[in-house]
């Protein structure tokens, strides 16, 4: 659940020292719910800076707008902390301890009885990363890991009744308890325990609250004794309030280098200025004198948050006070070497009397209108007037010297002043005066002046200011001339700035500073800030983050930054990465119009403002505070339904509506955060708003990351972006796994497939080849008993004419026929067998036809080969088709041509042709194809009828080289 806070502001005065009248400005969290449970009574804030909040009804979250309960932690909460692991524990008033795991609160048992009635009172971790619980009734209690230990009283403790604890700089644990300080070390298993009391050096027995400082020094809150502090170096307790009078001390807290807010049980809020050694109450509202302050914080970014019994949350920013004076038209403010401020205004000089806290005229009886104040060397004071000329004023002796236009001046009118030792310069409305400076001011009858005017090199004689830098180099802000410099007697104008390809006049300056490395910083009306340095000049302007121009004072603070004056308040630059923090009504500047360069700096680095009826007094802090908003990315939400985003990052396609909530925490002013948001992935650019939640509906599958950036000045260019990353998975059937199964699945289908198609085709080739090869050897068989029949007839018709030719006729027609059994069972023979054949063959046709039919054989024997009988079928073929007859001789040609061998008989067919079914030529056509790739080739024309068949190699296959 939550609560929203209505925010109030509120001034609260100080009390009882020479510097009561500053107020430091609260702020009130109040929240006008009547639903809202109780007071808060401790705070704590985490590494992430995220603020926590302890009351009786449990444990809160505030970001600046909205108190937050974590519904996990119901029972009153005493005690938060956080480890370096970044792991939050919380102790509860009834012994109960809670630690988060996972963005949720689980109970840590501690193997205490339940017959002893404790409450968690405080934690810390030592060096070895183990965690030290304090309780109010049981003791100690160390946490390492799973493993718990229990130190009491038979342990070595003087007290089961803890109120605080703390680590020191040497790894002891030290104890607040109702008999003194306990101070702790492990040895081995053993704890071992010193007892500090008063006999010590406490001011009282009862120790309420410890707090350690940066110097490992640690300051003590009694019960009746008030306070002291441990000085680590000495080794000793010393009080600094001998006399204590204001109740009991609930809790401390350190402003380091400067002073101790100190918060009571009944009797308000006080402080104690550390390096004046001097007690201040922060008074205000009767509620605040008389309340108890529960808690006290000082958070990252300099706020002091005040937990109190009347006025509930509080806070403060600790580098702003203020002081309110009855005077008007305050123009220019001094703070001496004693820590007196000097105001200037139009009617006279004026000192605060730290008595009475009010401003008193110097010189009642002499009005005169204060524009400049300087404190010199020797600690005369210099006014200067406008019109009047200058006044040196010894506070001491009360000597007064006034010195004009008629004495040497440039003017009367002076605007400024400042100088060295040796040296003082006025700024006036007529040039510069440079006045030799020195003890003896008043007791010379005439000072040496020396004049700087347009002639002299400035080139205009209207200076808006004077600054003497660290290396003692003279600057003057000039009115149309930009920034001059006076070193070694000679003057330089800077009227314009190269800054990348582009050059900027400079006309009128108003303000000068430095910053530590030696940089000169000026403004100007129009432009903006100019930094000079070693490699030229830089600009700052609005889109830098400036948000007013009319800027009326640039000064320094020890810690180097650059504060800048303008109506809307007062802006700290960081020099180095160019950073502005924006300070203004959310932390009590309230109706800023401060008069040129109306600022000064004491000896302590504190900086004051002067300003119509008020006075602002700046303190830089010596602890390094941040300067960006802490980005964080709160709630994920996805499909209506929070996920742990730290942890759960991959959703389902169907998991794509996102609700993302995001913080900036500022607590300087909450309301000044914007941000700035891009889902990469998606997005196209960055998105400006000043909304805390975007919603993505119907995110497509993909890898995202969603960027989150927030600035409390507008400039988004160097803050921290924090980002959430994820993934949405894409439909099972989209996935990488699955299209890889998918194309391994579809593979092996194809693999298979493909591969019975092949077996499949091999077996219709093998079937193909069969058919053939039992039609070739059917028509082998054919050729035997046709030719065999044909041959008997012949046989008859010579074996009674010529026997010796009967009987070469028989031998020859065996080899035909060996020949013929022989080869039809080879796939292949050589051309020099196959023309053996055919030769044989043609020895047989010859006896029957004679001289009517002619043969030529014009073809080599190279090795070469050709399917068997080929030849032989197509010679059979020419006889079997064609007429021969002594008229008409078939004459028939075997030749080589190219990779074919060619057979061609001179075309004569019969007038009665035989039936014929192309059985032959048909298969020869088919096996070849098989066997070579290339078909048998077959011509006709009027004349010849040709044949061309492919040749082959010995495993049946077309030769690449070989031609006949």
């Amino acid at each position: 659940m939550k609560w929203r806070v209505l925010i109030g502001c509120l001034l609260f005065l100080s009390g009882v020292s020479s510097l009561a009248g500053q107020k430091p400005f609260f702020r009130d969290y109040s929240v006008k719910d009547p639903d809202f449970p109780g007071i808060f009574e401790t705070i704590y804030q985490g590494a992430d800076r995220q603020l926590y909040f302890g009351a009786g009804q449990g444990l809160f979250s505030f970001d600046g707008f909205d108190f937050e309960k974590m519904d996990s932690v119901t029972a009153g909460v005493t005690t938060i902390f956080e480890t370096r692991q970044k792991q939050l524990w919380v102790g509860l008033a009834n012994g109960q301890l809670y630690y988060r795991e996972t963005g949720k609160f689980q109970a840590f048992d501690l193997p205490i009885p339940d017959s002893i009635q404790y409450a968690i009172s405080g934690m810390t971790e030592d060096q070895n990363g183990a965690l030290w619980i304090a309780t109010y009734g049981a003791g100690l209690i160390r946490i390492v890991e799973d493993s718990t230990a229990v130190y009491g009283k038979t342990e070595g403790l003087f007290s089961l009744d803890i109120y605080d604890i703390c680590l020191d700089a040497s790894g002891r644990i030290w104890l607040a308890t109702d008999g003194g300080v306990d101070i702790c070390q492990l040895q081995g298993k053993n704890l071992d325990v010193q007892l500090i009391q008063k006999s010590d050096g406490l001011p009282d027995d009862i120790v309420r609250t410890l707090k350690p400082d940066s110097l490992g020094n640690i300051w003590v809150g009694t019960y009746e004794g008030g306070f002291c502090k441990y000085d680590i170096q000495l080794n000793s307790f010393w009080t600094p309030i001998d006399q204590w009078d204001h109740g009991v001390i609930q809790s401390l807290c350190i402003i380091e280098g400067n002073e101790l807010w100190i918060g009571t049980d009944g009797a308000g809020l006080w402080r104690y200025l550390i390096n004046e050694n001097r007690l201040v109450q922060i008074n205000g509202p009767d509620e605040l004198s008389r309340s108890k302050i529960y808690d006290l914080l000082k958070d990252a970014e300099g706020n002091v948050w005040v937990l109190s019994s009347q006025n509930g949350i509080l806070s403060a920013n600790r580098q702003f006070e203020y002081q309110d004076v009855e005077l008007e038209n305050s123009q220019t403010i001094l703070v001496d070497r004693n820590d007196c401020l000097w105001l200037g205004c139009q009617d006279g000089l004026y000192k605060l009397n730290k008595s009475s806290n009010k401003f008193e005229s110097v010189f009642p009886k002499t009005p005169m209108n204060v524009v400049s104040l300087y404190e010199d060397t020797y600690g005369v004071i210099w006014i200067g007037t406008f019109g009047d000329g200058l006044i040196l004023f010894d506070p001491v002796s009360k000597d007064r010297k006034l010195i004009t236009e008629g004495d040497g001046l440039a003017n009367g009118s002076i605007l400024s002043i400042d100088g060295t030792s040796e040296k003082t310069w006025l700024a006036t409305l007529g040039g510069v005066s440079e006045i030799d400076n020195g003890r003896n001011l008043f007791g010379q009858e005439k000072l040496t002046i020396f004049n700087f005017d347009h002639d002299s090199g400035l080139g205009t004689n209207f200076i808006y200011q004077v600054f003497v830098d660290s290396k003692k180099r003279v600057w003057f802000a000039t009115d149309g001339q930009g920034l001059c410099l006076l070193e070694n007697g000679a003057i330089i104008c800077y009227n314009q700035a190269i800054i990348g390809k582009d050059t900027l006049p400079i006309r009128n300056v108003y303000s000068i500073t430095e910053d530590k490395e030696g940089g000169i910083w000026f403004s100007t009306p129009n432009e903006g800030i100019f930094h000079l340095g070693n490699n030229g000049f830089d600009l700052l302007n609005r889109k830098a983050g400036l948000r007013d121009l009319a800027i009326t004072g640039l000064t320094a603070d020890r810690n180097g930054n650059i504060l800048i004056m303008h109506a809307s308040g007062i802006d700290l630059l960081n020099p180095i990465d160019h950073h502005i923090i924006y300070y203004g009504e959310e932390i009590g500047i309230l109706n800023f119009d401060p008069n040129l360069n109306a600022f000064a700096q004491n000896k302590a680095g504190d900086i004051w403002f002067a300003n119509s009826k008020t006075l602002v007094r700046y303190t830089p802090m010596q602890e390094e505070l941040v300067i960006h908003p802490k980005s964080k990315i709160t709630c994920v939400s996805v499909s209506l339904e929070l996920v742990d985003f730290e942890k759960t990052n991959v959703f389902s396609y169907t998991q794509n509506q996102f609700i993302i909530s995001y913080s900036g925490l500022w607590y300087t002013d909450p309301r000044a955060v914007r941000f700035r948001y891009k889902m990469l992935g998606f997005d196209e650019d960055w998105i400006y708003t000043k909304d805390h939640e975007v919603t993505y509906s119907s995110l497509p599958p993909g890898s995202y990351s969603f960027m989150v950036m927030s600035t409390e000045n507008e400039v988004f260019d160097n803050e921290p972006v924090v980002e959430y990353q994820f993934t949405i998975l894409p439909p099972f059937w989209l996935r990488w796994w699955f299209i890889l199964i998918s194309i391994l699945v579809s593979g092996i289908l194809a693999y298979l497939w493909i591969r019975e198609r092949d077996k499949r085709k091999q077996r219709i080739n093998q079937l193909q080849k069969d058919r053939i090869q039992s039609q070739l050897n059917a028509l082998k068989s054919q050729i035997n008993p046709h030719f065999l029949f044909n041959s008997f007839n012949t046989l008859i018709a010579i074996i009674e004419d010529d026997q010796l030719a009967a009987v070469k006729y028989v031998e020859t027609l065996a080899d035909f026929y060996r020949s013929l059994l022989q080869y039809r069972e080879q796939e292949v023979i050589t051309l020099k067998e196959e023309l053996k054949l055919v030769e044989d063959y043609l020895f047989l046709l010859k006896m029957r036809y004679g001289e009517n039919l002619q043969m030529d054989f014009e073809i080599d024997y190279p090795k070469v080969f050709l399917a068997p009988l080929t030849l032989q079928m197509l010679v059979e073929n020419a006889v079997k088709h064609n007429v021969i007859s002594s008229q008409r001789p078939l004459k028939i040609r075997i030749f080589g041509e190219g990779k074919f061998i060619v057979v061609q008989n001179n075309l004569q067919p019969k007038f009665r042709q035989e039936k014929s079914t192309g059985f032959g030529l048909n298969t020869l056509k088919t096996q070849y194809l098989k066997l070579s790739g290339k078909p048998l080739l077959i011509e006709t024309d009027a004349n010849m009828f040709t044949v061309k068949v492919p040749i082959l190699n010995e495993s049946g296959n077309a030769p690449l080289n070989t031609e006949l």
